[in-house]
């Protein structure tokens, strides 16, 4: 099944034509290239980015487009996380740290 979609003059990759086959056996569930530039420039300017994405279609299924799918649960996650991450940021506050951010498993340093 074909991942891409042609581009100008039809053009299309012809590893572009196993591309959901390959990384659904690889077990992946899900593709995003656009919030890529989200977290990358929040990590350049020092801020938290991220991003709550939706699925409204399955190309390795071929299932339809349903519009609207999964919108308000997506919603309700980000906006549980934002309520979230606004305590862990005023606890961290009350510690004199800037804001809440995860903390590195230290179990790995004392393998």
């Amino acid at each position: 099944m074909a991942g891409g979609r042609p581009g100008v003059g039809g053009y299309l990759p012809s590893w572009h034509t196993t591309l959901v086959d390959d990384w659904a056996r690889a077990g992946v569930l899900a593709g995003d290239r656009e919030n890529a530039a989200i977290v990358t420039l929040a990590r350049l300017f020092g801020r938290r980015g991220g991003a709550i994405c939706s699925v409204a279609d399955n190309i390795s299924t071929g299932a339809p487009f349903e519009t609207g799918a999964g919108h308000i649960a997506a919603i309700d996650v980000a906006l549980e996380g934002i309520a979230l991450l606004h305590r862990l940021d005023r606890a961290a506050e009350a510690e004199g740290l800037p804001m809440w951010l995860p903390r590195r498993d230290t179990r790995e340093e004392t393998r």
